[in-house]
């Protein structure tokens, strides 16, 4: 209930006060809301919640719950009781002047207002009507007119008298400029007409005409807030009604009708005004069509002419899109509105073992039990209901029963209305991808031929191993067995071989573990684990109670191990083992330790003649071939950090042309006082602890600078760098190469990379893969030691070698041997057919040299020839 008093005077409309707020009362407030001329000023009701009283409340209208105190300080002009109170009348009639009409229920005198007001709209309607059938009347005047100019302006004639202006206008909108210009005017002076184009000004009239597509009509310009318009205050003007032209929804001009006094415009004159705009610049549109088509009637051929060619095309291209959905290697699905299956392609089928009509009508759930039960599926939902695409993985169910994964898009089909009619699914199948991304998580930790852990994964398994021995008090050992002749089994029988042989020895080895571990307790600590750490080495850590424990356990491993058989092979060929061992906490307490002792262990297994098992020992001098061995990783580390290696250069003679055009690069390191140490002191130590890579690298780079600052100054040499076995595969040092002969600015044809032929044979697949991008910058390879290993041209051409140096074993007695000579020939005829160059080394003799021209090898290397050298004088 609102308070103070209500000041109705000087109110011209007719002032009603409603008595009664039930739903009569709340019925004659509904009515009275849609006069012009009538406002309800009260309401009243000593029931607070009663149906009037609340919309009277939402409409802003006082409230009351006695009439006394409202007609205290104003009279309205009618009263109406709806109460069926005839008392409450009696009594209101005592408060107020005789003037004032009271009307209880629906009294004849309302039912009289009613009729009039009714009468009175009907004759508004009618003419309306009349000002409509007018305008018709002038848009086909318009269009009988055979100029855009005289249509336009008879447009301004007419809504000019339609609205007894004396002036208007209609200016023409440019859309690009965001600009106006003025076409035709009336009743303005020259000034006016010359200021014929303006810029939309943010916040005027004219903006807001063609942000909004309304008509505005203005009573008088000076008072109002927004109008800023110079020109048109100087001509006189001070009221105008505006009107969009609009043709096909959009806008093309605004009609002006102007005049020089204050006026006012009623709703259905405005209205009419609008109507005539829209038509008429329907009409004019029409109008403008119909004389460019006059025009360009030889166009017009030509377009039906080209439009016939773009239906042809598009249903080619609808012919050529159902072609490509049928035989997509993705499956389509396309669904109804509510998800119902409409269509699928034949890779559905295929992929999930449907039929179409198997499927027709049903929803994702027939291929997607789990998804549709999950959030994501509700998300998806929300998703495409929305009129956006959405992306995921699904997991599907095939008609089998099996799981199959795909990447899945499903986007909304919207008809003219914006309305979601259907749904488009395109889904690839991912299953492989799936299965492969899960075993290359599997190789992440594990060896591929075997299935045993590899060597990161075994690192941390021996942390964890050590870290529950701490807490448990327990004694262990690490032991690394390496097989002693393994590399004889791959070069005579076969890589294949190799790897089943391998497959049984991880598996006997395993086997020995399970039967050592059944015999202790299921504590964590107390189990075995096992790793392949290369291509013939394992390593385990078990559980130990000392050195003599730690050899029964080896040795019933290396006894299992001879029990291994080579496929396919007499039963009486057997391979041994050698195994060193470092004990837990006697020789260390961290990962690393460990396997450099028992690596230690290893190597003076070796050097006691093989198949055997050691125990590190410090009192045998273990302690100084580890320390030995670990100085060396120093010495290598240190000379790497203060660039203490550097190439050295052996010539390579060319048999044919006697010149020397190709050098060796062979890497050098200088100790601490500068003298040379030769590779066979540090590379066996680089190679333990992965550190030949960065040796390689350091040697290649050094080569590839030294290459481009010769090519500079105008000689080509060509070099050959070696790279050891244990990087073919390493991908950071092929990017590294790469980037490095990009970035010295090198020429990669005169660059040769070396590899040993037992290394390269050992992966061909790891092999070629590391080769490829190389070849590819037009680098050449060399297989170094040729001869020695597994030998097969067969090889030679997979991995695209380009030079084979053949090893020293068959030149030192060449001159000698009938067979070594015959061995060189075959090799050197067979390379020569493949476009091979060959390449002998270690020539010592002048009689071997000539030997060599006759046999049709390619070039001569050796201290004969030349010895290595920090530079090219060699």
């Amino acid at each position: 209930m609102r308070s103070g008093s209500m000041n109705w005077s000087h109110d011209p409309m007719q002032k009603i006060l409603v008595i009664g707020g039930g739903k009569g009362g709340k019925a004659l407030i509904e009515l009275f809301q849609s006069y012009d001329d009538v406002r309800v000023v009260a309401v009243v009701d000593t029931r607070e919640d009663a149906p009037g009283m609340l919309l009277a409340r939402q409409l802003d209208i006082p409230t009351a719950r006695s009439y006394a105190r409202i007609l205290k300080d104003n009279e309205p002009d009618i009263i109406v009781n709806v109460t069926g109170d005839a008392a409450v009348s009696k009594a209101v009639k005592q408060l107020v002047s005789d003037d004032v009409e009271i009307l209880e229920g629906f009294s004849a005198r309302l039912l009289w207002g009613l009729t009039e007001r009714e009468r009175q709209i009907r004759a508004h309607a009618e003419e309306a009507k009349s000002r409509i059938e007018k305008s018709h009347l002038a848009a086909i005047n318009i269009i009988k007119t055979s100029h855009l100019k005289d249509a336009i302006k008879m447009t301004l004639s007419e809504a000019m008298n339609l609205t007894s202006s004396p002036a208007g206008s209609i200016a023409l909108y440019d859309h690009d400029s965001r600009e106006m210009q003025l076409f035709v005017s009336k009743g303005f002076s020259q000034k006016f007409r010359k200021a014929d184009k303006w810029r939309l000004r943010p916040g005027g009239i004219t903006e807001y005409i063609i942000r909004s597509d309304e008509p505005v009509a203005i009573e008088d310009i000076d008072e109002h807030p927004s109008f800023n318009n110079p020109v048109l205050k100087q001509e006189g003007v001070r009221s105008l009604v505006a009107a969009p032209l609009l043709s096909n929804g959009r806008i093309i001009g605004i009609l002006y009708v102007d005049d020089f006094k204050a006026r006012a415009y009623s709703g259905e004159l405005l209205g009419l005004l609008g109507i005539l705009a829209r038509e008429s610049a329907c009409l004019l549109e029409k109008f403008r069509l119909l004389e460019e088509l006059k025009t360009k009637n030889a166009e017009l051929k030509k377009f039906s002419d080209q439009l016939e060619r773009m239906v042809a095309d598009q249903t080619a291209e609808l012919k050529k899109l159902s072609t490509t959905i049928e035989h997509s290697l993705n499956i389509i699905i396309i669904m109804d509105g509510e998800g119902r299956i409409e269509y699928v392609n034949p890779m559905f089928e295929t992929v999930s073992g449907y039929t179409i009509e198997e499927v027709r009508g049903l929803t994702l759930s027939i291929i997607s039990p789990e998804f549709t039960l999950t959030g994501a599926y509700k998300k998806m939902l929300r998703e495409i209901q929305k009129g956006n695409t959405w992306r995921g993985e699904t997991k599907n169910r095939n008609k089998s029963g099996g799981d199959y994964w795909t990447n899945t898009v499903v986007s909304p089909i919207k008809n003219e209305a914006g309305e979601i009619t259907h749904y488009f699914s395109v889904q690839e199948d991912i299953t492989e991808k799936k299965k492969a991304a899960k075993q290359a998580q599997y190789l992440s930790t594990h060896d591929e031929t075997t299935g045993l852990f590899n060597r990161p994964q075994f690192m941390e398994l021996v942390n964890l191993w050590l870290a529950n021995a701490v807490n448990n008090d327990e004694a262990g050992a690490l032991m690394i067995i390496d097989m002693d002749d393994f590399m004889l089994i791959n070069d005579t029988y076969g890589h294949n071989a190799g790897d089943e042989f391998i497959q049984q020895v991880a598996r006997a080895i395993e086997e020995s573990l399970r039967k050592l571990d059944a015999l202790r307790n299921d504590a964590c600590c107390r189990c075995s684990a096992i790793a392949r750490l290369s291509a013939d080495e394992f390593a385990i850590i078990t559980p130990a109670g000392g050195g003599e424990e730690a050899l029964e356990i080896a040795e019933a491993i290396r006894a299992a191990i001879t029990e291994c058989r080579i496929p396919g092979h007499p039963c009486d060929i057997t391979e041994t083992a050698s195994i060193g061992i470092a004990l837990y906490p006697e020789h260390g307490v961290i990962t690393t330790e460990l396997l450099t002792k028992a690596d230690t262990a290893l190597y003076r297994a070796k050097e006691l003649g093989k198949d055997r098992s050691y125990v590190f020992s410090p009192e045998n001098g273990d302690e100084k071939v580890f320390h030995s061995r670990r100085l060396w990783k120093e010495r290598i580390v240190r000379a790497l950090e203060e660039d203490r290696f550097e190439p050295w250069f052996q010539p390579m003679l060319n048999l044919k042309t006697n010149e020397i055009d190709h050098y060796e690069a062979l890497a050098r390191m200088r100790d601490e006082d500068g003298g040379i140490i030769s590779p066979g002191a540090f590379i066996e130590a680089a190679e333990r602890y992965k550190l030949i890579d960065l040796i390689d690298r350091d040697i290649s780079q050094k080569v590839m600078r030294f290459q481009a600052e010769l090519q500079r100054s105008g000689r080509h040499e060509h070099f050959s760098m070696n790279l050891s076995g244990k990087n073919i595969g390493n991908e950071k040092l092929l990017s590294a190469l790469i980037e490095s002969i990009e970035k010295s600015g090198a020429d990669p044809r005169y660059l040769t990379f070396e590899l040993t032929e037992t290394a390269a044979v050992k992966d061909l697949d790891k092999a070629s893969r590391f080769i490829g991008p190389l070849k590819n910058l037009g680098c050449k390879i060399s297989l170094d030691d040729f001869g020695v290993g597994f030998t097969s041209f067969l090889y030679l051409s997979e991995l695209q070698v380009d030079i084979i140096k053949i090893d020293g074993y068959f030149i030192k007695k060449l001159a000698e041997s009938p067979r070594d000579r015959l061995f060189v020939k075959a090799i050197t005829d067979v390379a020569k057919g493949m476009g091979i160059v060959t390449v002998a080394e270690f020539v010592n003799g002048g009689e071997t040299l000539e030997m060599l021209r006759e046999l049709g090898v390619d070039y001569a290397q050796g201290f004969m020839i030349g010895k290595p050298s920090p530079d090219l004088s060699g």
